[in-house]
């Protein structure tokens, strides 16, 4: 903004206290209607505290109307603005200016097309599986959203670019969510829950940050609203960014009066080798459970009827036995 002057004869910007001393920049909305335009600064520069406004207008100038200002973005004071339902195909017009006329220099400013699902109510639908199939996907170019309950972890902040899924709970209330690593290597997650989609509505139900193989995101649950739909918000930890993959699978509930799930985990995630946790049935065969080889999780469901007698052991035979655990509950609950 070094040597800039005012501009007139466009109204003043509705934020960031314009007093002039502004630059203009131009960009063309992708055919999805949004945009977001973002700002930072350069090392050495005096501009450490700028703001922008977004102008729609037919034909360079002619009338500008202001669609979108921005001062401080979520984090820091250097201005960042997301826009959807634009004229695609459009030129809008981008006006940059230091916040209050008190400094003057360089900054770096680009324009980004967020993600689909880049907020709750655009949130893409993924299917409870009966086994975790795992699908590649990504929050490249994802902005924050404001609104929802902070997660309350994974280093969550105003920058740190978030994407939204949705998924409605099958019958038993079991939902199991994982994901691992692509090109993003710490992911987060958190799972929300509302009878709408709307950001102010959602209710935080779950956090986590590294509980999944790596620094990955793991969640389980046994007692989810069958037939509820629930919201899962994810971010690379901090304002990290990438692929990753995510499933969401429920198994297949047995025939029986009663059904228990049956959990085991692996603190090391590298498997339990010739440990097992055994089951039986009224005397019958004996069926094993172990954790395979570089993972840290299995699950089981075990159907039972009124009278039967269940019968569950530890076989002990493998290595780092401390790493291991094991839990067995009835559904729900």
């Amino acid at each position: 903004t070094s040597g800039a002057s005012n501009t007139a004869g466009i109204s003043t910007p509705s934020c960031g206290n314009y007093l002039g001393i502004d630059v203009w920049f131009s960009v063309v909305v992708p055919a999805s209607g949004r945009l977001t335009v973002s700002t930072s600064t350069v090392g050495g520069s005096s501009l450490t505290d700028a703001a922008l406004a977004l102008y729609s207008a037919s034909a360079c100038g002619s009338t500008m109307t202001e669609v979108g200002c921005n001062d401080n973005a979520p984090a820091g004071n250097m201005p960042s603005l997301s826009m959807s339902g634009l004229t695609a195909g459009a030129t809008y017009y981008v006006r940059v200016w230091g916040a209050g006329n008190t400094a003057f220099g360089q900054f770096t400013i680009c324009a980004t097309e967020p993600p689909a699902n880049d907020e709750p109510c655009g949130a893409i639908s993924l299917t409870v599986g009966s086994s975790c199939t795992l699908a590649s996907r990504t929050n490249v170019g994802a902005t924050n959203t404001t609104g929802p309950p902070a997660p309350g972890c994974g280093s969550f902040t105003g920058s740190s670019g978030d994407v939204w899924y949705s998924f409605v709970v099958p019958s038993s209330g079991i939902a199991i969510i994982e994901s691992t690593a692509g090109t993003l290597t710490d992911g987060s997650m958190a799972l929300y829950y509302s009878a709408t989609c709307t950001a102010s509505s959602l209710t935080l139900v779950q956090c986590s940050g590294d509980e999944g193989l790596g620094t990955m995101p793991f969640l389980r649950f046994s007692d989810l609203v069958p037939g509820g739909t629930y919201y899962l918000r994810y971010w690379g930890t901090g304002s990290t960014s990438g692929t990753f993959n995510l499933c969401v699978w429920s198994p297949t509930m047995p025939a029986g009066d009663c059904v228990y799930l049956l959990e085991l985990f692996d603190s090391g995630e590298n498997g339990w080798g010739t440990s097992a946790v055994q089951v039986q049935i009224n005397g019958g065969a004996t069926v094993n459970h172990t954790v395979a080889a570089s993972n840290f999780y299995n699950s089981a469901v075990i159907g039972l009827y009124s009278g039967d007698l269940l019968q569950v052991s530890y076989v002990n035979s493998g290595p780092n036995q401390g790493q291991n655990r094991y839990q067995i509950r009835q559904v729900p609950g």
